[in-house]
């Protein structure tokens, strides 16, 4: 869209028009070196085999199979390959604001017998084809699992 050579426009006064920065125009992009690109090839070939990698795991990993290479290089490849660990982030464990707290109705009971207290989890479990859910009740006086189903 600029054209370096205008009769009567300068580069300066396409740039204000086009409300883009001059640095841009003259910018000239670096190619990547074919080391970095041997580098990314070779993250992108560790993080398919361990997507919970982080930065720090995957220079570690790679500094203990011979590459000199640190975390800021690491971030860097992985910034550019759109990557990012695939584990828990921080806070995942604080309540939203809107949501209702139920009051805890066990606090003063004493569990003196079996049949008097019973409680359920219910959890979610990924399988090779499908997923299964697992439930589980227990008997909280004598923590005897009295059932437990599992369906597909």
């Amino acid at each position: 869209m600029l054209e370096p050579n205008h009769e009567h426009l300068s580069v300066r006064k396409q740039c204000e028009m086009l409300d883009i920065n001059r640095s841009n125009f003259y910018y000239v992009k670096k190619e990547i070196s074919s080391t970095t690109l041997d580098l990314m090839r070779l993250v992108d070939e560790i993080y398919t085999k361990y997507p919970f990698f982080g930065t720090r795991q995957m220079s570690s990993y790679l500094q203990l199979n011979g590459h000199d290479v640190g975390r800021e290089q690491v971030r860097s490849i992985y910034k550019k390959l759109g990557l990012h660990a695939l584990c828990p982030g921080p806070h995942t464990s604080k309540a939203h604001p809107e949501h209702k707290v139920y009051p805890y109705l066990l606090r003063d009971v004493e569990i003196i017998a079996n049949d008097h207290v019973w409680s359920s989890d219910i959890t979610y479990l990924r399988l090779r084809r499908g997923f299964a859910y697992l439930v589980a009740i227990i008997d909280w006086y004598s923590r005897v699992l009295p059932c437990m189903n599992v369906k597909m």
